[in-house]
Formats: structure tokens, C-alpha cells, sequence
């Protein structure tokens, strides 16, 4: 006798990167510190799918987490080959299916997101816990010094990967920033 698969026809969702930004000065001298902020989105059929009553499916096939893993890192783009100058950076955002007990919301299971900082939230609505989960923002600090004179391009680089569960197939997710150009002085 063969066993099912526990999440047998899982489907595979596509994700891709919605927004990508890598924010900065226009201009740094080369003895100050620098701050780079990247920011982004997550979007597609795999944002889509994260539903109450996906939530609710998961949490009664006893799949009560769901995990997104963040590999991020900057890099100097040269000549011939980038260098990474900053990272990677690896950041872990968790949502955790319970059944909710509060009168004030609409749906008998809700959940709950840890951040990297393991700091739990609870979402006020659909919306708001799928950019908790997907939604990324993240500052590099560069020492003074980091980046030689003249003029630079600078890039982030994210992969973004989840495990199988009951409403979502196991994917990854890549891709870069446009670049942000700097000027060393």
C-alpha cells in the first residue's frame, strides 16, 4: 500500500518580485559611512493565495506554519563582474495559523507573523498580514572607506524561497534591483 504525499496536489504558485528598490544618497565623501535601504515586494499567484481560507485548509491538514526565507546582499557593479560589498543578509519571516478567539474578527482562524527581529504581530487584516510576510525593507551600513572614489553603480541582489504546504508547491524566487549611482568623493 502507498503512502499519499501529506499535501498531494499542492499547487505551484508563481511568485515574482513586484518592486525592487535600492535607495540612497546621490553623493557620499569617501570618509563618511554609508546607509543603503533596499525595499521589496513579493507579488503573484503566491501573494494571492495567502487567503483565510487558505489559512483555514492549512490549519485543519495540521499545516500551521508557513516560512519565508530572504537571502539578501549589495554589490558594486564593475567592468567585468560585480563585487558584493554588503552581505548576505539572511532574514526569516514566519506566519503562524492559530484559531482565533476574538469576536472582532471575521474569521475563525487568523494569523500571526514573526519578523526577524522575532517580534510577533497580529495583522488587523488580509491585506496587512500579506505584507508583513512579503513585504521587505532593509538598510546596509557601509563603513567609510567601503567604496573607492569616482563614480559607482550599486545593486542589491534577494532570493526568496518557501517550503511545500497545503495551498503552495515549494519555489524560489530571484532577482535584482535596478542600479543606484553614486558619486565618491
Amino acid at each position: 500500500m502507498s503512502a499519499e504525499p501529506r499535501f498531494a496536489g499542492a499547487p505551484r504558485l508563481r511568485a515574482e518580485i513586484a518592486q525592487f528598490l535600492c535607495e540612497g544618497p546621490a553623493q557620499v565623501r569617501q570618509d563618511e559611512p554609508l546607509s543603503i535601504r533596499v525595499r521589496l515586494s513579493l507579488g503573484g499567484e503566491l501573494r494571492q493565495a495567502l487567503t483565510p481560507e487558505a489559512w483555514a485548509r492549512a490549519h485543519e491538514a495540521y499545516d500551521e506554519h508557513f516560512t519565508l526565507r530572504y537571502a539578501l546582499a549589495l554589490y558594486s557593479k564593475g567592468p567585468l563582474f560585480a563585487r558584493r560589498i554588503a552581505g548576505p543578509v539572511r532574514l526569516r519571516r514566519r506566519a503562524t495559523f492559530y484559531w482565533s478567539r476574538d469576536p472582532l474578527l471575521p474569521y475563525r482562524i487568523w494569523v500571526m507573523v514573526v519578523d526577524e527581529a522575532g517580534v510577533p504581530r497580529l495583522p488587523k487584516d488580509v491585506e496587512e498580514a500579506r505584507a508583513m510576510l512579503m513585504d521587505v525593507e532593509w538598510a546596509f551600513a557601509l563603513a567609510p572607506g567601503a567604496l573607492a572614489k569616482g563614480a559607482r553603480q550599486l545593486f542589491a541582489r534577494v532570493r526568496a524561497s518557501w517550503g511545500r504546504h497545503s495551498f503552495a508547491d515549494k519555489g524560489s524566487v530571484e532577482g535584482a534591483s535596478p542600479p543606484l549611482r553614486i558619486e565618491v568623493l
